[in-house]
Order: structure tokens, then C-alpha cells, then sequence
């Protein structure tokens, strides 16, 4: 990275991507209790869409280097869209960026901060300083602060946003979603009775597709598996 820091990522472009042919990507942000190599669902399912996929790591997470913080790891979000974004086979004005629990604040990020496509947040938390209070959960962030009904609320109103979540999430309590649609009452939300999962990968990948759709000029993509 940056700061000379070694940050371990996984690129898998989409089958039919080149220069000369570039195609969407996704910005994929694991969960709190995950590695990257926990992430082939994750990139199996936007990849039958057409979409490469980029899962990146945290630092200090695996054989990453460096000591996990909310700062750096922000930052760290910003610059892989940055190296997505220069990749000759990736369509600019198409990348997404997806976050699974605490990937969820790193993909907010992201949108607060570069021109994505679309922004897909699955089973996060509305601010750190809340998911502190609830469980203590995000151990290694809780002396820092997020607010992701912020980003939210400033984002773009034709910006495309899914948020999904589960009644039965023991880890991140629902009422973390009821925040996040009240501040984007125009997301796709999709609440279900599911515990903590990634609803749209695991079992629902129709909202993946519907969330493509819902970008100006999106192309011609595989029906959804």
C-alpha cells in the first residue's frame, strides 16, 4: 500500500473483460470474524453476473501486515477502489462496492468518497459508537468512530443502495437496519428472518442482479443464477 504496508487481495476478473472489453467490478469488504479466503461464494456470485471481483483484505487480518485500525483500514478501502479503477479491463463508471457486516463500513466509505456505481451493504451496523453499546462487538474499533446513516443520507439521491438483514442477526441487531433505511428510504431493503448471513450471496442473488439493473446504462449481464 501507500505506506508501504503488504495487503494481501484477491482479483478475478470477469470471463469476458479486456481492455478493449471492459466489464462492471465489485469491491468485495468481508466480515468481522472472516479472511479472504472465506470469500469464493462471495466472488462466485457476482462473477455468473459478469462482474470481476476484487476481495480484499483488512490489514493485520491473515498475512496481511499491519495492526488493524478504523483510519487506516479507510483509507487502505479508498486506494483499492483506486487500484481497481486503473485496471484496463474494469468499466470506470461501473464498479461497485459491497460490504458483509463490519465490510459494510469500509464499503460506505468508499461511496463517500469515490463516484461508485452502486452500493450494497449486507447485515452492517448504522454507527460503530451504536454496536458498541449493543454487544461490544467490533472489538478492534470500538474507540473509533463511523456513521454510516451520514454517508447514507449525503450520498447522490439517484445513487443505487441495497441494505438487507436479518430479524434473528446475533450479532448485529436489526435495529441497525431500521436506522440505515430511514436514512436512505429509497434503498432496496430486504429484511428476512435469517441470523447473521449475507442474504444476496447466500441464498437471494436475484438483488445483486436488480441492484445492477438499477444502474444508468448498465450492460447487457447474465441472468442471475
Amino acid at each position: 500500500m501507500r505506506d508501504g504496508s503488504r495487503i494481501e487481495a484477491w482479483w478475478r476478473p470477469a470471463a469476458t473483460s479486456s481492455a478493449t472489453s471492459p466489464a462492471p467490478a465489485v469491491l468485495v469488504f468481508h466480515g468481522n470474524g472472516e479472511l479472504i479466503d472465506d470469500g469464493l461464494e462471495f466472488s462466485d456470485a457476482w462473477h455468473a453476473l459478469g462482474v470481476s471481483v476484487l476481495l480484499v483484505e483488512y490489514r493485520g487480518y491473515g498475512r496481511s501486515e499491519g495492526v488493524p485500525g478504523l483510519t487506516a483500514c479507510q483509507s487502505d478501502a479508498v486506494e483499492w477502489y483506486d487500484r481497481l479503477a486503473a485496471e484496463p479491463g474494469v468499466r470506470t463508471d461501473f464498479i461497485v462496492s459491497y460490504g458483509y457486516s463490519l465490510g459494510g463500513i469500509f464499503a460506505a466509505e468508499v461511496a463517500a468518497q469515490r463516484p461508485v456505481a452502486a452500493i450494497a451493504l449486507e447485515s452492517t451496523v448504522s454507527s460503530l459508537r451504536q454496536a458498541a453499546r449493543d454487544r461490544g462487538v467490533w472489538l478492534l474499533f470500538t474507540h473509533e468512530r463511523f456513521d454510516l446513516e451520514a454517508i447514507l443520507h449525503a450520498l447522490p439521491p439517484a445513487k443505487p443502495v441495497l441494505i438487507t438483514h436479518g430479524s434473528a442477526d446475533e450479532v448485529v441487531p436489526f435495529h441497525h437496519f431500521n436506522k440505515l433505511v430511514a436514512a436512505r428510504p429509497t434503498a432496496l431493503a430486504i429484511a428476512g428472518t435469517h441470523a447473521h448471513l449475507p442474504l444476496a450471496i447466500q441464498s437471494q442473488t436475484k438483488l445483486l442482479r436488480t441492484l445492477l439493473d438499477a444502474v444508468p446504462s448498465h450492460p447487457q449481464l447474465p441472468s442471475a443464477k
